[in-house]
């Protein structure tokens, strides 16, 4: 398939141009003897092309061994039926000449100059390329037609210049050869590749075929080629690749070649390619950019150091996306649903199949649902299928601008669906930074034409077509090629598409979706007060700032009793502040309150529900005008929905435990506040001293109750606060009582050191956790606590809280004591002051006391190293600050120059000993022998990554311009 098979239109303007004879004079030819050095077998691994096996010749340079020379004639013979036919003559240089027939009698001819004297190539027309390939077993499907084209520079000629990359043609005895590298570029590159395995060479316009066939990992560099050479072959091929075929370069490097990009980068400095390999990686690492990325790692790839993105690159950031927001009950690349409100149409991928799909959804569609068209996890792919989707938004001309970066060139095009099909339906687009490539393109097409509101988060952007070669080095790269999208006004869309309407970032489809709908919630300053009844209905709202892409229209409010379906009120307010006010005699049983915002987006009108709930004796918002409920009394409310709360006052009188219930039930959520809207406490149980409380009730687990039976009991609790006991080794005795079902007692002690205590009950059945002073429950001890049972634990020093819990009522005793430890390694993750042990290479032998011990161990690192602690099946942890994330098994720790603890257990229940074995190794070992070739600080070490854009993962790309 052709990338371009749809600019053919363009071909009857080339009678501007005349047959454009040999331009160059004779010259010193580069020296060099040709000798034949190997056949290959051509496989066909084409999904778009389909030939035989075929066999090819390479030739080595006595000059330069590193790479693999091809005859060009042989070459393009070898490619027959994915090369058009061509015509070759040879003087002082090659002209390969393609004819391009418009009908049996009008026809034109293009050529490519091949100069060995001069040592440059020259395109009489830059289409060429795209002209000499064949359009395979491609057959378009499109609907799409160009009806309009305009260039600022209309099919210029380019001449290349080789020898500043010190890349050669060879002419011997009237046979030309080039690297098969650069012929590959410059022959096959606008429709396929080729990948040199071994005896074969793989034909592919598909990288996922290739993929399949190629074990990067078995590419071993042989003894019979120069590595110093091959480093200066891929650098300088490199460097031609990016001066001339980089859609960016005006971008990144306008100025400059990248001969001195690499040079100042000691590309050419390398030792071993396995060095060039990941200076290669680092370069493009640091490029940032989306499209261009390493698929496979060339020579001795096992033995290269991988480098892994930061984590705040425009890679991480499109990656996170696309794991935050794709769908993983997702099947297929693109699928729709219908709701009651809209309908939700989620892409991954523009392909082949995207548009007999959309003809299939878009069928039988109510017009007045609005469509919400999903792109956050969109990876891009085909620009027609992209423009399929836009002629279901608009029946006028899509306009599509991009510069050919090659000579510079900017292209104007516009595409309409014949027969047109455009809907009448609302169009909403979500967006990401996991939108990019096409699908950030669509995002700016949707912009420039106001087809309909962008929402969520800016694109992850990628401006250009993307192309993909191999280089001399084995690595196959893909890159942002010359063919550079742009926005209406020609600025370039490279680093994204900011939405209309922009929401945080972490938000779901289904949260930007109700914020959007709710946008006067969302997006304006307001103040609303709704401290409604089913008595006394009052709502208040005052709108201070809005967003300038928002209109505010009007609000509807709507009261309906819901017993008789009656409209009790319905008022209109033009006004962006209005009061309401409704009261009645008594509370009504069923009453809803709605206040609907009448609103537009950048010229999109839409409305959406400012208030929406059902009324009952108890406000829904936090105010003091709520009703009283009294203590000890039941008191009857409502909930109208899952979501549904109330708050209702509590006066109290008497310091006591209270219990809050609805309907006799513990499945209550509850929430107490003070007046100062202070939260002091929640659950069914809560300790109040006197004053006047609010308090917020609902269900758990989404349960419904239309109404309601609420009670507040006064529990006559003995004792609300800790009881305190000054532990030491002495058994001491302690009496706790409870006073009702669920009922918690609570003793306080503090320890000096760390000690190993000792508690005993005299009854079964109670539960007891080990709270610190701070609140944070240490350990939870279950129903462990049984009659004449002895449970021991060893604590750091510090204050701490035993709650005890039990289910029968009465007195319990608990016999306690703490034990000093004598030699013990201080295990305080909060206090690093104690005794520590010392960290030393080798093995070392740690001492669990009893239960809960921890034992912290310190080490001072005087240079940058590799700290390695294999802990097999035992817990381990770096302590940062006060916070220690456990991990078993080995784990290697890069730290600079400092003090490190670290943390060391087995689980609750074990004392004893076990082993850890310790390795340090100076970072400067550890990258001459370890996986690590090259450190830097910018990168984060040991994280599996391939260098490629998210694209490749997802999707093959086989020609420059079909897939974005």
């Amino acid at each position: 398939m052709k990338k371009w098979y749809y600019l053919l239109a363009f071909i009857p303007l080339f009678f501007l141009y005349g047959c454009i004879g040999d331009l160059f004079t004779t010259t010193t030819l580069f020296p060099g003897e040709m000798t034949f050095d190997r056949q290959v077998t051509v496989v066909d691994l084409a999904t778009y092309f389909d030939f035989e096996d075929r066999i090819l010749s390479l030739y080595q340079n006595n000059l330069d061994n590193a790479v693999p020379y091809v005859d060009i004639e042989e070459f393009i013979a070898s490619m027959e039926g994915m090369i058009e036919p061509v015509t070759i003559t040879k003087k002082s240089t090659m002209k390969i000449n393609l004819r391009y027939e418009v009908d049996d009698s009008t026809f034109y001819d293009f050529f490519m100059t091949i100069d060995p004297h001069d040592n440059t190539i020259y395109f009489s027309n830059i289409l060429f390329p795209m002209l000499l390939g064949s359009t395979g077993s491609y057959e378009s499907t499109s609907t799409l037609n160009i009806t309009e084209q305009s260039h600022s520079a209309l099919f210029q000629s380019k001449k290349m210049e080789l020898t500043p990359y010190n890349l050669k043609i060879v002419l011997k005895d009237d046979r030309y050869y080039l690297p098969l590298s650069l012929a590959n570029l410059l022959l096959t590159g606008e429709m396929a590749d080729t990948y040199l395995l071994e005896d074969e060479l793989l034909v592919f316009d598909e990288l996922d075929e290739a993929l399949n066939q190629i074990d990067s990992s078995n590419e071993i560099l042989g003894s019979e080629i120069d590595e110093s050479l091959l480093i200066a072959d891929t650098t300088n091929f490199m460097a031609f690749l990016f001066d001339y075929y980089y859609g960016l370069k005006s971008e990144f490097n306008p100025d400059g070649s990248y001969l001195d990009t690499f040079t100042e980068l000691g590309f050419f400095e390398s030792e071993t390619v396995e060095q060039l390999n990941v200076k290669i990686q680092r370069f493009i690492l640091e490029l940032d950019e989306l499209h261009t990325g390493l698929m496979t790692y060339g020579y001795n790839s096992g033995d290269v150091g991988i480098l892994s993105p930061s984590r705040d690159s425009r890679y991480m950031d499109v990656v996170n996306a696309l794991g935050d927001h794709y769908p993983w009950t997702f099947e297929g690349d693109i699928q729709m649903k219908e709701y009651d409100e809209c309908y939700w149409l989620g892409i991954v991928e523009f392909n082949d199949e995207t548009a007999e799909l959309l003809q299939t959804y878009f069928t039988d569609l109510d017009p007045e649902k609005p469509i919400y068209i999903d792109l956050s996890f969109c990876v891009g792919g085909s620009l027609n299928a992209m423009l399929e989707l836009v002629t279901y938004m608009t029946n006028s001309s899509i306009p599509l601008h991009y510069t050919n970066a090659f000579i510079h060139d900017q292209i104007s095009e516009s595409y309409q669906a014949f027969p047109r099909h455009a809907l009448s339906n609302t169009f909403f687009v979500f967006t990401s930074k996991g939108t990019y490539s096409a699908a950030s393109l669509f995002t700016s097409i949707v912009q420039d034409m106001n087809l309909g509101i962008v929402f969520g988060q800016p694109t992850g952007g990628g401006a250009c077509a993307v192309n993909y070669t191999v280089l001399p080095n084995q690595m196959m790269l893909t890159y942002s090629s010359n063919y550079v999208f742009s926005n209406q006004t020609w600025e370039s869309i490279e680093y994204g598409i900011e939405p209309t309407v922009t929401l945080p970032e972490e938000d779901s489809f289904s949260e930007a979706f109700t914020k959007l709908n709710h946008y006067y919630n969302y997006g304006t300053t307001h103040t609303i007060t709704d401290s409604s009844t089913s008595k006394d209905v009052h709502v208040q709202i005052q709108t201070l700032s809005v967003p300038d892409i928002m209109t505010i229209d009007s609000f509807e409010l709507k009261l309906t009793d819901m017993l008789t379906d009656t409209v009790i009120a319905d008022v209109v307010y033009d006004s962006t502040d209005f009061v309401f006010n409704q009261n009645f005699d008594d509370y009504q049983p069923w009453l809803h309150l709605e206040v609907i915002c009448h609103y537009e987006i950048d010229g999109v009108s839409m409305q959406g529900s400012v208030i929406d709930r059902m009324l009952d004796s108890m406000t829904d918002t936090f105010t003091p005008n709520t009703v009283t409920v009294p203590i000890d009394t039941d008191f009857e409310g409502g909930f109208y929905g899952e979501d549904d709360v109330d708050y209702f006052k509590l006066i109290i009188t008497e310091p006591d435990a209270y219990l809050i219930t609805i309907n006799g039930s513990s499945l209550t959520d509850v929430h107490v506040y003070t007046l100062l809207e202070q939260p002091i406490d929640s659950g069914i149980f809560v300790d109040l001293q006197p004053g006047t409380y609010l308090v917020k009730v609902g269900l758990l687990y989404g349960d419904e109750e239309e109404s309601y039976t609420l009670r507040v009991e006064q529990l006559h609790d003995d004792t609300l606060n800790p009881t305190p006991i000054n532990i030491s080794d002495t058994e001491q005795d302690v009496t706790v009582s409870f006073d009702y079902d669920y009922d918690s007692e609570l003793i306080t002690f503090t320890l000096t050191e760390e000690s190993l205590i000792t508690i005993l009950g005299d009854q079964p059945g109670y539960q007891y956790d080990i709270v610190t002073s701070t609140g944070n429950v240490l350990y939870r001890g279950g129903s462990n606590l049984q009659s004449e049972d002895t449970v021991t634990g060893v604590l750091p020093a510090g204050s701490y809280i035993i709650r005890f819990d039990t289910h029968p009522l009465g007195d319990m005793t608990f016999t306690m004591k703490a034990d000093n430890l004598t030699n013990d390694v201080s295990g305080d993750i909060k206090n690093l002051t104690g005794t520590k042990g010392t960290l030393v290479n080798g093995e070392t032998q740690i001492l669990i006391n009893g239960p809960w011990d921890i034992d912290i161990y310190h080490y001072e690192a005087h240079e940058e190293v590799y700290l390695t602690i294999d802990s097999g099946e035992s817990y381990q942890c770096l302590i940062e600050g006060t916070s220690c994330f456990r991990k078993t098994g080995s784990v290697v720790y890069h730290l600079n120059p400092g003090s490190y603890y670290f943390a060391f257990y087995e689980d609750l229940d074990f004392e004893g000993t076990f082993l850890i074995n310790v390795t340090i190794e100076s970072a400067r070992t550890y990258q001459q022998n370890g996986t690590l070739v090259e450190n830097d600080s910018d990168y984060l070490v040991q994280l599996a990554w391939n260098g490629i854009s998210p694209s490749c993962e997802f999707y093959s790309i086989k020609h420059q311009r079909e897939k974005l």
